[in-house]
């Protein structure tokens, strides 16, 4: 999406309330892909927990069996060691595997948002289970049939625990023309099941609701970086917040945040991350003297409400894409944001 990229540190630990500042991180180890090929796009997804890093090469082709690979390193003193290469059993060329990951204590997800099982472009999450030491696929999660381009897996987070998934499929269209849609599942009694499916509020027409996906402090946060107030107005993006009936599986929409700088076609929500109860939400797409983008701090209210905390503008005019993307150290509590 973005040509050029970058990641800044910003010194936004948690619950501190001096302003954000960039900073510059020395290079402590390089790790490579084991397969030389060109434009595999490695570390287009990085996410690490406990001794644990898994980076994404969603366009590494290996032999005919498909696209996409995911590297486990595993800590050994204060280096990582490769672990294992993931790939999908069922993979096929273009579906893009490895393009999304999230790293749990003893689940991983990895994401292949091109895959054609439910459709073409319909999309895929695997659910990886950390098994006497190596991780085990343990389940494909598939969106509603025939449905194209929906982009499933893209998007996803953990729930209340590791047994809930819930998954966003920002270009489904089977509502409205890209409306998108969050798929809530369940694994109950052994079997992963879908038991609950979030449409865009609102306006749904090009809301791709379901393009960014976040949980923390009890709370459910879903963007629409597509939403407007009404059919007649430019979209602006917003972030819906859900909890959940605690005798019931059941997620009830909490708040509708719009963002907090008036500017159409921002894409407030194009990234969402979150540490307690802290939510940095992105506008990659703002324009201000600043450059182009903006980062929203908000706190998390218990009720389920968002409460606008802090802005944060990009360290440089030159800036480009700044939001894209955002997040949260969950050991230090610094916020790294891309542009």
């Amino acid at each position: 999406m973005y040509t050029r990229m970058a990641m800044l540190l910003l010194a936004c630990i948690c619950g501190a309330a001096s302003s954000a500042f960039a900073q510059n991180i020395e290079s402590d180890s390089i790790l490579l892909p084991v397969f030389d090929e060109q434009d595999a796009t490695f570390g287009t997804r990085i996410t690490s927990r406990n001794e644990w890093l898994a980076i994404g090469a969603d366009h590494e082709i290996n032999g005919a069996r498909g696209e996409g690979d995911v590297y486990i390193y595993r800590k050994a003193g204060i280096q990582w060691a490769l672990h294992q290469v993931l790939e999908a059993p069922d993979a096929s060329a273009k579906n893009h595997f490895g393009l999304t990951v999230v790293l749990g204590d003893e689940r991983m997800l990895i994401g292949a948002p091109l895959d054609d099982q439910a459709g073409q472009n319909a999309g895929a999450l695997y659910v990886y289970e950390l098994v006497e030491g190596d991780w085990v696929l343990e389940e494909k999660l598939l969106p509603t049939a025939n449905n194209q381009a929906a982009f499933f897996g893209l998007s996803c987070s953990f729930g209340i625990d590791e047994t809930e998934v819930i998954v966003g499929a920002y270009f489904e269209s089977l509502a409205e023309l890209n409306s998108g849609a969050a798929y809530v599942f369940r694994k109950y009694q052994g079997e992963w099941s879908l038991i609950q499916k979030l449409l865009a509020p609102g306006t749904p027409f090009s809301a791709f609701f379901g393009r960014s996906i976040a949980y923390s402090y009890d709370t459910l946060l879903i963007s629409s970086s597509g939403y407007r107030s009404s059919s007649t107005t430019p979209s602006t993006g917003a972030v819906m917040t859900y909890q959940r009936d605690p005798e019931e599986w059941v997620w009830t929409q909490k708040d509708l945040v719009l963002p907090p700088q008036d500017q159409d076609y921002q894409g407030f929500g194009e990234w969402i991350d979150t540490r307690g109860n802290l939510a940095a939400i992105s506008s990659p797409n703002f324009d201000s003297e600043f450059g182009e983008g903006v980062v929203n701090l908000f706190r998390i209210l218990p009720e389920g409400e968002l409460a606008h905390r802090q802005r944060i503008d990009p360290p440089l005019a030159s800036c480009e894409g700044f939001g894209f993307p955002t997040t949260f150290s969950q050991a230090t509590g610094q916020l790294m944001v891309g542009a």
